[in-house]
C-alpha cells in the first residue's frame, strides 16, 4: 500500500509575467478612400512576456497644435471585441483596425504598443502616412449663362468651391444639361485644370435647357475612384429668336456691358410655366420668318433697280456718242 501522505508532488513553475519586451511586429498603415480613415494591421510582439490584454494605437496629426491621442483596444472580453476574435497562439496572427474620424489631406504619425497585466510595452517605430482627400461639401456656383448672338454660342461659367482654389487636385468639371424638348441629359467632363467655362453650339430655338455643375475628384489612394461634390443650383435658358437680332431668356442674364444692341436677355423665372415659354417662342418665330422673307424681297428689288438703272445709263451714253459723230 502506498502512503499518499509521504508522496511529494512537484509544483509546476509559474510563468514570470512582465511587460512585453518588444513592440508589436510588422506594423503597416494605409489610407482609405474618402479622406478620414486609415487602415492598420500588425502582429503581436515576439516576446509578449504574458497574455496580451490590449493594444494601444498612438496617433498624432503632424503640423497641428492638437496633442497626441491614443485608442485602447481591449482584448479581455473576446466575444464583444471583433478585433480580437480569439487570443492569438502564435506571432503569425495578424490584427487589423480602422482608425476613423481623422482630418482629410493631412499627415499622421502612427505607433502601436501592447499591454499585459504588468503594463505597457515599448511602442513600434513611427509611421508617417497621409490621409486621402475629402469631397468638399460646398458645391460650385454658376456665375454666367448668356448667348453670344454673333457666334451663336451659349456660354456657361462657374466658380470652384473655395477649398479647391487653394490646393492641387486631379479630377474633372462635370456639366449636366437637361433638355425639356428631348427629355434627355447630356454630360461633359472637363479637366479640373481647364478654365471653368463651357461653350455650347447648335442651340435650337425654343429648346429649354437646365444646367448644373459638380466636381469629380480622383482619390489619391485609388485614382479609379471618383468622388463627386454636391451639384450647383440649377440654371435655365431658352433661345427665343436668333438672326440679325437675337432674343433669349436666362436665369442669369449678363451684366449690361456684355450685351449688344442686337442681343436681348430677359430674366428667366425658374417657376415659369413651360407652356407659356413655348407660346412665346411660337409668337417670336412667326415674325422672325416674315422678317426674313421681307429681307429677301428687299434684296431682290434692289438688284432689279440696279440692273435697270445701269441699262438706262448705258443707253444714254450710246446716244451721246451717236450725236457726236453727226
Amino acid at each position: 500500500m502506498v502512503n499518499l501522505l509521504n508522496v511529494q508532488f512537484s509544483k509546476r513553475p509559474k510563468l514570470k509575467m512582465s511587460i512585453p519586451s518588444d513592440p508589436p511586429q510588422s506594423v503597416q498603415c494605409q489610407p482609405l478612400p474618402g479622406g478620414t480613415s486609415l487602415s492598420l494591421n500588425w502582429r503581436q510582439p515576439e516576446k509578449p512576456n504574458g497574455i496580451i490584454r490590449a493594444y494601444l494605437v498612438h496617433f498624432k496629426e503632424m503640423f497641428s497644435q492638437r496633442p497626441s491621442r491614443q485608442i485602447r483596444l481591449e482584448a479581455k472580453n473576446e466575444e464583444e471585441n471583433e478585433l480580437f476574435s480569439k487570443t492569438p497562439k502564435s506571432s503569425n496572427t495578424v490584427f487589423a483596425f480602422n482608425l476613423t474620424n481623422l482630418s482629410p489631406n493631412s499627415r499622421y504619425k502612427i505607433q502601436i504598443s501592447s499591454v499585459t497585466d504588468k503594463g505597457e510595452g515599448p511602442k513600434s517605430e513611427p509611421i508617417l502616412v497621409d490621409t486621402d482627400i475629402a469631397v468638399p461639401q460646398e458645391p460650385p456656383k454658376i456665375t454666367n449663362l448668356f448667348f453670344d448672338c454673333a457666334s451663336s454660342l451659349l456660354s456657361l461659367e462657374w466658380l470652384l468651391p473655395q477649398n479647391l482654389l487653394t490646393s492641387k487636385f486631379d479630377g474633372f468639371h462635370k456639366i449636366s444639361i437637361y433638355s425639356l424638348l428631348t427629355q434627355t441629359v447630356r454630360s461633359f467632363n472637363i479637366s479640373i485644370n481647364s478654365p471653368s467655362k463651357l461653350l455650347l453650339d447648335q442651340i435650337q430655338l425654343g429648346e429649354q435647357l437646365t444646367l448644373s455643375v459638380s466636381i469629380l475628384l480622383k482619390s489619391r489612394v485609388n485614382s479609379s475612384i471618383l468622388m463627386e461634390t454636391p451639384s450647383s443650383g440649377q440654371e435655365h435658358f431658352v433661345l427665343l429668336a436668333n438672326g440679325w437680332k437675337c432674343r433669349y431668356r436666362s436665369s442669369l442674364c449678363p451684366s449690361i456691358n456684355l450685351l449688344t444692341s442686337k442681343s436681348i436677355c430677359e430674366n428667366f423665372s425658374k417657376s415659369a410655366a413651360n407652356q407659356k415659354i413655348q407660346d412665346e417662342v411660337k409668337t417670336t418665330l412667326i415674325p422672325t420668318i416674315q422678317n426674313t422673307e421681307n429681307i429677301k424681297m428687299d434684296a431682290n428689288m434692289a438688284t432689279i433697280f440696279f440692273i435697270f438703272g445701269t441699262a438706262i445709263a448705258l443707253a444714254v451714253f450710246l446716244l451721246f456718242l451717236c450725236m457726236l459723230r453727226r
